[in-house]
């Protein structure tokens, strides 16, 4: 392999592997304008989306499938909950939580709640019930529900996180290739054959898909195309570096394009010249896990 002048130093061979610290793993994992577009998305819909499938009626779905047994139970409180169900403000579309007691077939007294669009019920009053013929702990109310939200509500809230978790996902895929390819990619210089301007821009700035043309190992001539906004690293006086798969040289990526980008220092890894940004990508992740958590723990209980 050819070392690339003033970027690679004297790497001689892919197949060694290079050292790929931390900070580098993680800014190529979080330093994308994806990735973290993709985790500001995710903040926000996983936790509402858990949010909403808690109190949704997931139950009469997972919990009501085989035999079901039938009892009575007398209604202890009907209250009024924050969900509507068509025209707000009428009485008829606010959904309420009627509470009720019932003895089950072991003789023990037991609780629980369904939920009704409507005021369906009064407090006293004995009404029928159903429960998995195999878990008495858990009954429902005939003819009303398990959760205070329609269980199809929740699916289409946690259908409109999809576009975070591809965003992320894609990116993430994006990442370890990268990284795979700063260990143990084979170098070579590239130069930039056309651009051609996409709909998409970044910080008021358009992104440029660029073909580029490099030469491997073999002395095969490789296209590959790479889309950024910063258009300068694509410009530079010395040329592209690219990092290409020996194996595999369509799988390739342009170091400058990388987030950072990384170089190569004296020592002989890879560093970050600014290892707090990759830091910092965390904070969007970690908070979508935390805000996560505690609804898991809060909402529903």
């Amino acid at each position: 392999m050819v070392p690339v002048p003033g970027v690679l130093g004297e790497m001689t061979s892919p197949g060694l592997g290079r050292v790929v610290p931390t900070a580098v793993r993680l800014q190529m994992k979080f330093g994308t304008v994806w990735a973290f577009v993709g985790w500001m998305l995710l903040a926000i819909e996983l936790p509402l989306s858990l949010a909403m499938l808690r109190l949704s009626s997931l139950a009469d779905v997972t919990e009501f499938r085989g035999a079901l047994s039938r009892s009575d139970g007398r209604v202890t409180a009907v209250e009024a909950t924050s969900a509507h169900e068509g025209r707000r403000g009428a009485d008829s579309g606010t959904v309420y939580r009627v509470r009720f007691e019932w003895t089950g077939p072991d003789g023990r007294l037991r609780y629980g709640s369904s939920y009704v669009r409507g005021r369906r019920a009064q407090p006293g009053q004995t009404l029928p019930l159903e429960y998995p013929s195999d878990r008495p702990d858990t009954a429902r109310l005939t003819g009303m529900r398990t959760g205070m939200i329609p269980l199809w509500v929740a699916v289409m809230v946690a259908a409109l996180g999809l576009p975070g978790v591809a965003m992320v996902g894609l990116s993430l895929a994006a990442a370890r290739r990268a990284i795979w390819l700063l260990a143990h990619g084979a170098t070579a210089s590239g130069e930039v054959l056309q651009r051609k301007p996409t709909m998409s821009h970044v910080n008021g700035r358009t992104v440029i898909r660029h073909e580029v043309q490099f030469t491997d190992a073999l002395g095969r001539p490789q296209r590959i195309w790479v889309s950024t906004h910063r258009t300068e690293r694509m410009e530079t006086p010395e040329g592209l570096t690219v990092l290409y798969d020996p194996a595999c040289p369509e799988r390739a990526v342009v170091l400058g394009a990388l987030p950072g980008p990384p170089r190569f220092s004296p020592r002989g890894q890879w560093e970050t010249p600014c290892p707090g940004v990759a830091m910092a990508g965390l904070i969007l992740p970690v908070l979508t896990i935390v805000a996560t958590a505690i609804v898991g723990v809060v909402v529903g209980r």
